[in-house]
């Protein structure tokens, strides 16, 4: 939800000020699409595309720029730092985490890598807690 939120704000800020037409309209749309996966983004991207060639106003290349730019730092800032905050784990070990789940078992083991990552953090922290109530002095 907060990195749907994020590209709405983002898009919606962007958009103004680059004078594509149906600024917000778009912004929502990409907002709303930021829930699917890999697809969602790039409809949202070509459709401000289709209305910024159709209208003619605002630069192409400024909105490609912006939508590169903008996927870089969700995907690779906003991102980790979102899952890695629920999670307990570091933003870097979340990159990595989906980089060899995708290299692993491709799309699925991207998605399915960060909720794996957490669940064997879960059991290593208790693994630990109860060796630790084993040792009476704490060893």
């Amino acid at each position: 939800m907060l990195l749907s939120l994020a590209t709405f704000a983002a898009y919606a800020i962007a958009f103004s000020l680059m004078g594509i037409p149906y600024a917000i309209l778009l912004a929502t749309l990409a907002g709303v699409l930021e829930f699917i996966p890999v697809l969602g983004p790039l409809a949202a991207a070509a459709v401000a595309v289709l209305v910024t060639l159709i209208s003619g106003s605002g630069s192409l290349w400024a909105l490609l720029g912006f939508l590169a730019a903008w996927r870089l730092f969700l995907d690779y800032v906003l991102m980790p730092q979102v899952m890695s905050a629920g999670l307990a784990l570091h933003p870097v070990l979340v990159i990595a985490g989906a980089l060899a789940g995708e290299a692993v078992a491709g799309v699925p083991g991207l998605f399915l890598s960060v909720p794996v990552m957490a669940t064997l953090r879960v059991l290593y922290v208790r693994l630990l807690k109860a060796g630790q109530s084993s040792h009476p002095d704490g060893r």
